[in-house]
C-alpha cells in the first residue's frame, strides 16, 4: 500500500508537469535493472550521445527512492513529463498512472535475451500483476532480439504483438562490433590469464553461432528447424564446438547439416572425419547406390546399410596412365589404406586382400573383405575395371554367402557385398539385383585424374631439374 501511494503521488506531480512544455530532444533513460554502460539501456545511452550530442539525457536509477522525495517525486516527475522519448530496461510501476501524450515514445528494451524463463503477466499475480499489466499499456515499442520469442513477449508484456518490434538488442548486436569485440577480448585474458577459448576469432565463431540459430530458438535448451514442414530437433548441444564451428564454415544447407550431425553422432566422426566427410560430399553420394537392402534387410538396418554406404567411391589417391586391372586397383587402396578407409566411411575395418576362403575343398580369393564395428556385419568389396556385367552379382552372393556360414559368429549381422566398377547401367544393375537374396550394392568408383602423355612428356625430369639447379648456384658463385 506505501509503495502505490509512492507512485500516485509521482503521479500527481508528473500530470502537474504535463503543463511544462516538451523538449523534443530530451530522453528519460528509466535503469531499474542495469545501470551500468554493458547493459541494453546503457549501450542506447553510449550511442545516443556519440551519434546525437544534441540529445538530454535524464537518468531514473534505483537509487531514486521515495526516502529522497524532492528527488523523487519532484525532480523525476519534472524530467519524465518534458521528455518526447522514454527508455525502459525494467517494469516501471509507476506509469500505471500516467499518461503519456501520442506523440511520446516509450521503448521497452528489457534486460534479457530471449525467453530463458517466464516473467511479467505469466508469473504474477494479484496487485503487482494488476500495476504491471497498466504500465505495460503504455509501451509504444517492445524490442526483441528474434521472431521466435514475439509470442513469449506478448503474453509476459500483454502488450498487442504489433507494437513488438524483432531488432535485436542492443548487448547482443554490440558483439557484431569487431573493435569493442577485441577490446573486451583483450581485457578478458588481461583480467582472466589462466582462462582459454575467448580469441576475437572464437568469439566470431560465437556471433555466428547464434546468428546461425537464433531463429530456431523455442528457448535456450533447444534449436529447432522446420524442414518439408516437420519438426526437426538439431542436436547442436550434444556436438563439440568444433564440429559445430566445421558444419557452421563448410555446410549451409540446413538439411545436409543435420545429415552430418546425426552422422557424427550415430558413427562416432572426429572433426577431420567430418571435413573429409564434406569435402567428398557425402550427404549427397550416401544411400544412392543400387542396391536390394530394401527387400533384403529389416528396415532399420537397410536405412543404415544406406547411409553407410555411397555412389560414387573416389579413389583419388589412385592414378595411373597405363593399362591396368582389378589387381592394380587393389594393390593402391591398400598402399593407402588410411585414405582408402576414409572414403569407405567410419566404422570399417580392413580384413585382408585377396582373402582366402574355401568351399567343397575348393580355394577361392576376395578381392577385398572388410568388416563394420557399428554394423557388426562383414563388407565383401568386388573390384571390376570396366562397364558392370549382370554375372558379376552371382559370385558377389556366392561370397556373402560363404563368408555368412564360415566367418560369422554369434552377434553378427548378414554380410553385405558392394561391387565397385567404372561404370553402371542402372537399369541393368536394377534387373541383377531383384531376385538375390543377399544384400548387395552396386557402386561406381573413380581414379584419380593422371596427367595427359602429352603434357608429362613436356615436364622436366627430376635429374633435370637437379642439373638445372646445380648450374645455377654454379653461376652465382663464379659472379661472386
Amino acid at each position: 500500500m506505501i509503495k502505490q501511494a509512492g507512485y500516485l503521488l509521482f503521479a500527481l506531480f508528473f500530470h502537474l508537469f504535463r503543463l511544462c512544455p516538451r523538449k523534443k530532444n530530451k530522453v528519460f533513460l528509466v535503469a531499474t535493472h542495469d545501470a551500468g554502460p554493458d547493459g541494453n539501456i546503457g549501450i542506447v545511452s553510449q550511442r545516443l550521445k556519440e551519434e546525437m550530442p544534441e540529445y538530454e539525457q535524464v537518468w531514473f536509477t534505483r537509487n531514486n527512492t521515495i526516502r529522497r522525495p524532492v528527488d523523487f517525486f519532484i525532480k523525476k516527475p519534472y524530467h519524465l513529463a518534458t521528455s518526447a522519448y522514454v527508455f525502459l530496461d525494467n517494469e516501471f510501476l509507476p506509469m500505471a498512472y500516467l499518461h503519456f501524450p501520442k506523440n511520446v515514445k516509450v521503448i521497452q528494451l528489457w534486460h534479457g535475451t530471449g525467453t530463458i524463463k517466464r516473467f511479467g503477466q505469466d508469473v504474477n499475480t494479484g496487485t503487482l500483476k494488476k500495476l504491471e499489466y497498466c504500465a505495460n499499456q503504455k509501451i509504444t515499442h517492445l524490442i526483441v532480439n528474434s521472431e521466435a520469442v514475439k509470442t513469449e513477449y506478448a503474453s509476459a508484456f500483454a502488450v498487442d504483438p504489433a507494437r513488438i518490434y524483432v531488432i535485436g538488442n542492443p548487448r547482443t548486436d554490440r558483439m557484431l562490433d569487431q573493435q569493442y569485440l577485441t577490446r573486451k577480448t583483450e581485457q578478458f585474458y588481461r583480467d582472466y590469464p589462466e582462462m582459454k577459448g575467448f580469441s576475437v576469432r572464437n568469439c566470431q565463431f560465437m556471433i555466428q553461432f547464434y546468428n546461425e540459430y537464433n531463429q530456431q530458438l523455442t528457448n535456450t535448451k533447444r534449436a529447432v528447424s522446420y524442414l518439408n514442414n516437420n519438426e526437426i530437433v538439431l542436436p547442436i548441444s550434444k556436438l563439440g564446438w568444433s564440429h559445430n564451428i566445421t558444419l557452421m564454415q563448410r555446410t549451409k544447407d540446413i538439411k545436409a547439416r543435420y545429415w552430418y550431425m546425426i552422422q557424427c553422432l550415430k558413427n562416432g566422426w572426429s572433426r577431420d572425419f567430418l571435413i573429409e566427410a564434406i569435402k567428398q560430399d557425402y550427404y549427397h553420394s550416401h544411400g544412392a547406390l543400387a542396391s536390394n537392402f530394401d527387400t533384403t534387410l529389416p528396415e532399420i538396418q537397410a536405412k543404415q546399410v544406406k547411409e553407410t554406404l555411397k555412389d560414387p567411391y573416389i579413389f583419388d589417391m589412385l592414378t595411373f596412365t597405363e593399362e591396368y586391372d582389378e589387381r592394380d586397383i587393389e594393390l593402391g587402396l591398400i598402399k593407402h589404406i588410411e585414405k582408402f578407409l576414409v572414403e569407405m566411411g567410419a566404422g570399417f575395418a580392413f580384413m585382408g586382400r585377396q582373402y582366402h576362403i574355401e568351399v567343397s575343398e575348393k580355394d577361392f580369393y576376395i578381392d577385398i573383405l572388410m568388416y563394420n564395428a557399428f554394423m557388426h556385419r562383414y563388407l565383401v568389396v568386388e573390384l571390376k575395371r570396366g562397364e558392370f556385367q549382370p554375372e558379376y552379382i552371382g559370385k558377389l552372393n556366392f561370397y556373402c554367402s560363404a563368408v555368412d556360414d564360415i566367418l560369422c559368429r554369434e552377434g553378427d549381422n548378414p554380410t553385405i557385398g558392394l561391387l565397385l566398377c567404372q561404370n553402371k547401367d542402372q537399369i541393368m544393375a536394377e534387373y541383377a539385383l531383384r531376385d538375390v537374396h543377399k544384400p548387395i550394392g552396386i557402386s561406381d568408383y573413380e581414379l584419380g585424374q593422371a596427367l595427359p602423355k602429352d603434357i608429362k612428356s613436356g615436364l622436366p625430369s627430376i635429374e633435370e631439374l637437379e642439373n638445372k639447379l646445380s648450374r645455377d648456384l654454379q653461376d652465382i658463385d663464379n659472379k661472386e
